[in-house]
């Protein structure tokens, strides 16, 4: 599916298909976009699955088996990927929203993620990213960013994730929604980041040792005035 990539008026077409694979007529629906998905590079993010690992969806606890979100991926007309986790209308748990990390973030792990967010209008939502071995075990988790589900994109969110000495295998979006109602949630621009550096002290310049006070000028003796000439003028 095609999602709309600037700002105008943009029509869906749907058409209906039964148990025969018969299709019905097609059926344009307008509607106006005001918030696009625009990506701020011509390389794709982590949100990406041409590398074959796929987005998957499964209760964030193991020991709730349930769960209704699914997991969708749509195009821009630039080929720019958005992933987004559907929230079908049941009372659901905690959602992790997740994928296998490359072999070079496994060797790398990120120690920070950015990202974009696309909330409906509704009840916020609570994200945090995390990092998983293969049994997908929380090996770390960042702190948890809360989004207000405003209809608009959440642009260049960060998330801090604290050092592991382990391989991570998985990363994924550890999701809280409060009313756990049927949504979607769009996810796009997810990549790794430098953390910040501590800002180095300010080293300031050795004081000088006081210099030795310096004896006071002697006045000069006064300058004699040119005696006269001895010989009058004749």
């Amino acid at each position: 599916m095609e999602v709309p990539d600037a700002k105008g008026l943009w029509f869906l077409a749907a058409q209906s298909q039964d148990g025969a694979g018969n299709l019905s007529e097609t059926v344009m629906y307008p509607f106006y976009c005001s918030q696009p998905a625009i990506s701020d590079s011509k390389y794709e993010g982590i949100e990406s699955t041409s590398d074959g690992s796929p987005w998957r969806t499964r209760a964030f606890s193991a020991t709730d088996k349930r769960t209704y979100c699914y997991s969708r991926l749509a195009k821009t007309g630039q080929d720019n990927v958005v992933a987004a986790a559907q929230f079908i209308g049941y009372p659901h748990p905690d959602i992790l929203f997740y994928r296998r990390l490359g072999k070079t973030l496994q060797q790398e792990p990120p120690r920070r993620i950015r990202a974009d967010f696309f909330t409906e209008k509704g009840d916020s939502y609570k994200i945090s990213v995390v990092l998983m071995d293969a049994n997908l075990v929380t090996l770390a988790e960042s702190e948890v960013k809360t989004m207000k589900a405003d209809g608009t994109w959440h642009r260049k969110t960060m998330f801090n994730i604290p050092e592991i000495k382990e391989t991570p295998i998985f990363i994924g979006f550890h999701v809280q929604m409060e009313d756990k109602s049927r949504a979607i949630l769009c996810f796009d621009n997810v990549r790794k980041t430098t953390p910040p550096q501590a800002a180095k002290p300010v080293e300031k310049p050795a004081a000088k040792p006081a210099e030795a006070a310096k004896p006071a000028a002697q006045p000069k003796p006064a300058t004699k005035p040119a005696e006269a000439a001895k010989q009058p003028a004749q």
